[in-house]
């Protein structure tokens, strides 16, 4: 990458499309939030560029994020994939770890697997855990299976064989033999996709990768070929679930490194944010108009999870930002269930039709009409610059759900922010429990076009000190995209307990590991000296059926490293548990090389401090949850805000892609970044 860039941000969500650019040579910062085109995504994406006007000669890179991949995967709409597995083995998708999601529910039933039992394929082959090759691929059987698939409507397929991670020589010639008979098929093996033990994980996200390469592939092709149309001449870069970007061409094949892709992209603005002004311990609350993503960060840093499931019990085990999502966000439908009992999500009425208030054809009431409703929201406002609000349509729908549980209008659109909000509340526990911490020691960042309006209540129900908006919080994820590095991690297996190591071994598939990730850093034009390569071991206590990320040193391992290794597992399983048995023998079970090709980083603008009064735009009746009343509040225009103001709520600041409320007792305080600190 070059050093002067001009790096454009694009970020889409499930409801609205966002963009951030600064611009070097006029140093100025573009930003822009359109309605997300779901029937085909590149339209939202060149609303937004051509919104801003921007000459795609001009940019150097382009970074995307998306949740093209995730509404997929969620909404189980992909492509039909055949999965060709060992003989004995095809159902192990289906039966999972034979864990149970709630341990004294009788009714509870599996999740419907990626792949139906009908479309799952043996055939005899067995390699053993040694690699070596027991049963050669069995190629009748496997042209029996070929000739199956032939009759498919589908274009890809899956490979999975027991122990392929060990010795990958039976899934490459089912491979060969498949493109043999069909050359235009997207086929994966598990082996590729990740050479890593244990067949449940592995076979679920070659099965992943199989689905989603004709979706992305399609995508991405797409989209340069209109870049290109439109004079874009530089690289396109796609963010990954890990907090990193990819080069397109290596995302394609291997497109669930997306699963998270935009929220990933908010976790990396919030971490640079957080450095910026100081702070360590943050949780990041990303409310968009179809969802609410939370993750914690300590020390400046998100966590990174290989421990991530699409369902319960169907693991897909790669290194991934710890992010917990709830389908809570501003298009969130609000319903009654079968008891009369409020519901708000996980459905969304997303950008088509949308909320009922846009005027788009929605009819169910949603979380930005109760917002509407309640003054939290102003008619006079545009969502996505073209998007007016019709409160009337609101009312008419939030009577009409009233009426099913007995309410009237103001009480049912007052039920649905309790409810969203303690939902957010909810799914911050979890995270924070997850890893022994207290919501008292950390500050709220909230971002997303419905994060700050929630923001403060649901630091109010847990203690939270602080909430913090960040002046360009409605496209934060595009900003994030724009500061991520490129990231690889490359992975084997690599079972043996610490005491009985081959150190020679170890130091050579490590050595194999950072050679391979240099490689592909190299071809993907990062400078040799903005390269970093970490060394991680996944360990575990020997008997353990889950591993812990243990850092190892990035040099020759000596006997004596051995010592430092164990020990720093011990403080690892510690912060991730709350307990660590020094005196227990441990084992590596996957090595793991994470390559970093450091990028410019795009500063953030530093406003000097202006000795100005800020002017009041208008007055109204604002509902605060907290308080379960309606306040006379004053309202700001968010571009008047300026560094060292300072107010006292109640108040409303109304930015360009998001609305900040202040509850009443609440401080604010502008400081240099513009970001707006809340003490509650």
């Amino acid at each position: 990458m070059n050093n002067m860039t001009n790096r454009l941000g694009i970020d889409i969500g499930g409801t609205f499309t966002d963009l951030y650019l600064f611009d070097n040579e006029k140093s100025k910062v573009l930003t822009c939030k359109v309605p997300t085109t779901s029937n085909d995504y590149t339209i939202g994406v060149f609303n937004a560029i051509m919104e801003t006007g921007i000459n795609l000669s001009y940019i150097t890179d382009i970074i995307h994020g998306s949740t093209i991949a995730t509404n997929a995967v969620i909404e189980r709409k992909l492509p039909t994939v055949p999965f060709i597995t060992t003989k004995g083995f095809r159902d192990i998708i289906e039966i999972g770890r034979y864990h149970r999601e709630k341990l004294y529910d009788p009714y509870q039933t599996k999740p419907i697997p990626l792949v139906k039992r009908r479309f799952r394929y043996e055939i005899s082959e067995r390699v053993d855990s040694s690699g070596n090759v027991l049963i050669d691929l069995n190629e009748k059987e496997a042209m029996g299976v070929i000739n199956e698939i032939k009759e498919m409507k589908t274009n890809t397929v899956a490979i999975g064989f027991l122990n392929s991670y060990a010795n990958p020589m039976n899934e490459e010639k089912m491979r060969e033999l498949i493109l043999k008979e069909m050359p235009t098929f997207f086929v994966s093996i598990s082996s590729s996709v990740l050479g890593k033990i244990r067949p449940l994980g592995r076979f679920n996200i070659t099965i992943l990768n199989a689905a989603l390469k004709p979706i992305i592939t399609a995508y991405i092709n797409s989209l340069i070929e209109k870049l290109r149309i439109n004079g874009f001449g530089g690289r396109l870069w796609l963010s990954q679930s890990n907090g990193g970007i990819i080069a397109s061409n290596f995302i394609e094949n291997n497109p669930e490194l997306m699963l998270l892709s935009g929220p990933s992209m908010g976790v990396i603005a919030c971490s640079y944010l957080c450095k910026k002004i100081g702070k360590d311990h943050v949780i990041s609350l990303d409310m968009g108009g179809t969802s609410t993503d939370v993750s914690v960060i300590d020390k400046g840093v998100g966590f990174i999870t290989t421990e991530r499931q699409i369902d319960w019990d169907m693991p897909i085990p790669t290194p991934m930002m710890n992010i917990e999502t709830i389908g809570a966000g501003g298009g969130s439908i609000a319903w009654c269930d079968p008891g009369g009992i409020l519901k708000v999500g996980p459905q969304s009425a997303g950008s088509n039709p949308g909320p009922v208030c846009y005027n788009r054809g929605g009819t169910e009431p949603t979380v930005t009409d109760a917002n509407l409703l309640l003054g939290r929201l102003s008619p006079r406002q545009k969502l996505g610059r073209d998007v007016k609000l019709d409160r009337q349509l609101a009312m008419s729908a939030i009577e009409n759900l009233g009426k099913r549980i007995n309410l009237d209008w103001l009480d049912c659109a007052k039920g649905i922010i309790r409810v969203v909000e303690e939902n957010m509340a909810n799914a911050v526990k979890r995270v924070l429990i997850s890893k022994s911490r207290d919501p008292r020691d950390y500050i709220l960042v909230a971002f997303g076009g419905a994060g700050p309006m929630h923001a403060c209540s649901v630091a109010k129900l847990l203690g939270i000190p602080f909430v913090i908006s960040p002046f360009y919080s409605g496209v934060l994820c595009a900003f994030g995209t724009t500061l991520a590095n490129v990231i690889h991690n490359i992975e084997n297996t690599f079972y043996a307990p610490l005491r009985d190591v081959d150190i020679k071994n170890l130091n050579e598939n490590f050595n194999l590991l950072e050679k391979k990730a240099l490689n592909i850093l190299l071809e993907e034009g990062i400078d040799k000296q903005n390269i970093v390569l970490n060394r991680i071991a996944e360990m575990r206590y020997v008997g353990q059926t889950y591993e812990v990320d243990t850092m190892i040193p990035s040099k020759k391992i000596d006997e004596e490293d051995l010592l430092l290794i164990k020990r720093q597992f011990d403080q690892a399983h510690d912060e991730r548990f709350g307990l660590s048995f020094p005196n227990d023998m441990v084992a590596f079970v996957n090595l793991r090389c994470n390559a970093i090709g450091k990028v410019p980083k795009q500063e953030l603008q530093y406003f000097e401090s202006i000795k100005k009064a800020p002017q009041v735009i208008e007055e109204r009746e604002i509902y605060f949850s907290e308080f379960e009343t309606s306040v006379k509040t004053k309202v700001y225009n968010g571009q008047d805000i300026l560094p060292d103001m300072s107010f006292l709520g109640p108040l409303s600041i109304e930015l360009r892609e998001s609305t900040v409320i202040v509850p009443p007792n609440s401080s604010v305080i502008v400081d240099n970044y513009k970001n707006i600190i809340i003490k509650i």
